[in-house]
């Protein structure tokens, strides 16, 4: 009971915090852009060497964790943080690389301090209300979809981007794809995101269900 008593304040003096530097952005313009920090998924450009050449998914979560809680996005930290989870993965799930949006969900509850919840089907307007509302959403792809150029001519087929936010005017979603150098702020038409949002399957790839993971802290 004490130990559930300390979890329970724990949790609330998180979320207080949050909800006190929280600022939610302006969407009179069109245009939100949230000011998440950025990563690569190979922080010391081991891009060749596991678990970083698969790493997108850690790399969002990252990402997405650094967003609601201010923690530094050092190369060592990341390295770091990237090695935990996949152990974790390796440990529970059996393997670390193209986790679905289910393991994926899983991952980011039970060993980052934000939550995931997996949304099938979503649309743009739900999207753009997560931004709106200050929350990155973590896109799964089928990364030929996303016809991005800085990719190497052998990129993994599945793939996984952050969106941080939109530009109505120019029909954008902006994200952070980790797997470049060039993926900060790496502007999508809103129709490549939508028809590049498949989850992960094998066999047949490029053909799973829609699937995205909302974020909260």
């Amino acid at each position: 009971m004490i130990m559930a008593m300390l979890h329970t304040s724990s949790v609330l003096i998180l979320a207080a915090a949050v909800a006190a530097t929280f600022v939610a952005p302006d969407t009179s313009l069109g245009a939100v852009i949230l000011d998440v920090p950025f990563t690569v998924q190979a922080p010391f450009n081991s891009w060749r060497a596991q678990p970083f050449k698969d790493a997108c998914e850690e790399a969002v979560i990252i990402m997405a964790e650094s967003y609601y809680t201010g923690d530094d996005l050092t190369p060592t930290y990341v390295r770091n943080r990237i090695l935990a989870f996949a152990a974790y993965e390796k440990k529970y799930f059996g393997f670390h690389q193209d986790t679905n949006s289910d393991y994926t969900e899983l991952l980011i509850d039970a060993q980052s301090k934000i939550w995931g919840t997996v949304v099938l089907n979503p649309t743009i307007d739900q999207i753009k209300k997560e931004i709106d509302g200050g929350r990155p959403v973590i896109h799964i792809a089928y990364s030929p979809k996303l016809k991005n150029p800085h990719y190497r001519l052998r990129m993994n087929p599945y793939h996984v981007v952050l969106i941080v936010g939109y530009d109505e005017a120019r029909a954008e979603f902006v994200t952070h794809d980790p797997g470049t150098r060039f993926g900060e702020n790496y502007r999508y038409p809103m129709n490549v995101i939508m028809d590049s949002n498949h989850d992960y399957q094998k066999p047949n790839k490029g053909t799973g269900r829609h699937a995205m993971i909302f974020t909260e802290p």
